[in-house]
């Protein structure tokens, strides 16, 4: 079953809403730089310095169930690097 564009917006916004009201503050103080993937029904999260630390950990603990992954402190979690469009870069 595909979740509707509504479905993944609430999933987001429930996500953001544990990490800016519980989260925040602490991780951004003592971790900023590296990636959590939050699960947003349980507030649970594992922490790592990159996206495939952080994938390994996610399926150890959730299996398949989904995550919210966003790097603490902002900015982007996957930083392309090589082909774009087809193009080696």
């Amino acid at each position: 079953m595909k979740n509707s564009d509504s479905d993944r917006q609430r999933f987001r916004n429930a996500a953001r809403e544990i990490y800016d009201q519980q989260l925040r503050e602490k991780l951004e103080a003592e971790h900023r730089g590296k990636v959590i993937a939050l699960e947003p029904e349980s507030g649970q999260f594992v922490m790592g310095a990159t996206f495939d630390e952080i994938s390994t950990a996610h399926r150890a603990k959730f299996g398949t169930k989904p995550v919210y992954i966003l790097r603490i402190g902002g900015g982007s979690v996957v930083r392309p690097v090589g082909a774009v469009h087809g193009r080696t870069t």
